[in-house]
Formats: structure tokens, sequence, C-alpha cells
């Protein structure tokens, strides 16, 4: 018995160690060679948050005191994770030096209204790929909503929290407006059980990120925490996403696809879809 069991225990231990394609490793990034990762750990950061963070793809309207809708969705980042002249910051942080691509993070995300235009949603997300995700909070308020021809107003302010990853803390702080209508689709005369409810989202992405590796290795790498309360001016980070995208819905089911844009970063594409009530 024990002949058998000390072989499948190398094994298990093996794969446990073993890092996913898209995992993202400070520790790496601190030991590459090359040009100092001051600035490529902010990259990573800044395309890491601004990702992870698109799950709020939600149209100008709230679901209203009684209403409520689950959504599994899908986001693609298009993302500059190589260079013909010197390893990207995607490269130096993957634990083999070849991160995909592309990045893609699955999700579910819910929302439930309550009165006076408000609403509030959870989600969980998975960095493809990789062993490591993050989860989702949010609330929303309806400025100016149902008054056609008038667009809708909602704000928004969320957090995404990642997780998974014991060499990085990582939060981001997202506030937004959304400006948006809904269009009934008539399926005759008297009759409409379909809406199209295009919207416009502008974005405010407040990160902090904390690395967690051997300290002098961090030194010399010139790594250091991004945001917090002590934060002095240049180890801030902030950017700005922008966002355009639709809903469909046809009774209970929904149909989301959204295209948003952060400098510096990525482009992104997510589509989702779900029910409601």
């Amino acid at each position: 018995m024990r002949s058998l069991l000390v072989p499948l225990l190398l094994v298990a231990s093996t794969q446990a160690q073993a890092a996913w394609p898209s995992d993202v490793s400070i520790t790496a990034l601190a030991r590459s060679e090359g040009q100092p990762s001051t600035d490529e750990f902010r990259d990573l950061v800044r395309e890491l948050g601004s990702g992870l963070s698109n799950y709020n793809n939600l149209p100008a309207n709230t679901t209203g005191i009684d209403g409520f809708d689950a959504a599994l969705g899908t986001t693609v980042w298009f993302i500059d994770a190589y260079d013909d002249t010197t390893p990207t910051e995607w490269q130096r942080s993957s634990p083999d030096g070849s991160p995909p691509s592309y990045q893609m993070s699955p999700s579910l995300v819910v929302r439930k209204g309550l009165p006076l235009s408000t609403e509030v949603g959870l989600g969980t997300s998975w960095f493809a790929g990789s062993g490591q995700g993050a989860v989702h909070a949010f609330a929303r308020v309806g400025l100016l909503e149902g008054h056609l021809p008038w667009p809708s107003v909602t704000l928004h302010a969320g957090y995404t929290g990642y997780v998974g990853n014991d060499e990085l803390e990582l939060g981001v702080i997202d506030l937004a407006a959304t400006l948006g209508t809904s269009i009934p689709l008539q399926r005759s005369a008297d009759v409409t059980q379909s809406h199209f409810s295009p919207y416009f989202t502008v974005s405010v992405l407040r990160m902090r990120a904390q690395p967690i590796a051997d300290a002098d290795l961090l030194d010399d790498a010139g790594i250091v925490p991004i945001g917090g309360p002590d934060a002095n001016a240049e180890s801030q980070l902030t950017a700005v996403r922008v966002q355009g995208g639709l809903q469909v819905d046809s009774g209970p089911a929904l149909f989301r696809l959204n295209v948003g844009w952060t400098p510096s970063a990525s482009l992104l594409l997510g589509t989702s879809v779900g029910i409601g009530f």
C-alpha cells in the first residue's frame, strides 16, 4: 500500500505546485532581467484591474423595486501581451514567460432592485487559465429613468477584489455614470414584450495594489505598493474607462453586448445572457 501511496502523493504535489498559464507572478516579474520593473508593475495592475472590473456592463435603467436579474457573461481583453523588442509585463509576470495572447474573464452577476430607483448587486468572475479570480459588489441609483423621450441617467459605485493570488492584493473602486434609454419593440399594435436598451458609460477606476514577495527582491526591482491612505501622488493609480453597449430583453430572457476601452490598458468586449423579472 505504501508503495502505491508515495507515487500518488508525489503526482498530486506536482500538480498542486504547477502554475496555470495565465497565473500572475510578482516574484517572476521582480526577477525578470532588462528594464526596471516599476512601470511594468503599474501597467500590469492597470490592465488587470480594468479587465477584472468590467462586470458592470449594465443598462441605464434599474430593475425596479420588485426587479431581479442574473446573467452569465464573458469579457475578452485585447492587450499587447507580446512585443517584438522587449518582453512585456505579461511575459515577465508569467511563470513560464508565455502568457496567452489575449485574456478572458467569465462572470456571474446578480442584481436586485430596491425602493427609490436604487439597486444592489454581487458578482464573481474567473481569470481564465489561472487559479485566480475576483469578487464584485456594487450599488446603483437612477437619477432619471422611464421619462421618454428623455434619456435615463444612472450613477454606479462598485468594488472589485482580486482573489486567489498569494503574491498580489488588488482592489479596484469604480465610480460610473450611465446614459441610456429603453425602446419598446412591439409584436403587435397593443402588445410589447421586448425592449432594446442602448447605453453609454464613463467610469473612473481607482486601483490599489500590494505586492507580496521577498522585500529585498521587490526593492531591487523597484516594485512599490500602489494606492492606499499613506500613498503619495506618484504611487496613486487612476484610470478612465468608456463603454458602450446594449441590452435586448424578451420576456424573462436578456442579452447584453458591451465594448469598453481603458487608455494605456486594454480594449474589452463583453457579452452576457441571463434572466430578469
